[in-house]
């Protein structure tokens, strides 16, 4: 495999492998700290700005946190790390993506983390 186009581009150059003509890009990242999520949604800055096929949870806070991407409902429940949380979810395996006008909100479940951080990562195509 051969690595094309690297600046923020990940692409397939295997012979044979025509069905792979979508490149992958690496978005910035999103992540919030502990002292900064409460009992109430707090959105994670804007939107997106770009629709996303691949989203990475990843928690090392010490509390499980909601996840909402409308600031209302309860989404996605990432737990402490006592369960080494991580969550991928490819939404293009389902012909589905998160649009750039998603902004993600988070909120504590019960108690506040009092250590930690929760990262987002983005792979569009």
């Amino acid at each position: 495999m051969v690595n094309n186009n690297l600046g923020g581009y990940m692409s397939s150059a295997v012979s044979g492998l025509t069905q792979f003509n979508s490149r992958a890009q690496f978005f910035p990242s999103k992540d919030v700290a502990f002292g900064s999520i409460t009992a109430n949604y707090t959105a994670l800055g804007g939107e997106l700005g770009h629709n996303a096929c691949i989203l990475i949870i990843t928690s090392t806070l010490n509390q499980p946190v909601w996840v909402s991407f409308n600031g209302v409902d309860n989404n996605i429940l990432t737990l402490g790390t006592a369960f080494q949380n991580a969550k991928i979810l490819d939404l293009k395996a389902n012909g589905l993506v998160l649009p750039g006008s998603t902004i993600i909100y988070v909120k504590a479940v019960s108690g506040l983390p009092t250590s930690g951080a929760l990262y987002f990562e983005f792979i569009g195509a």
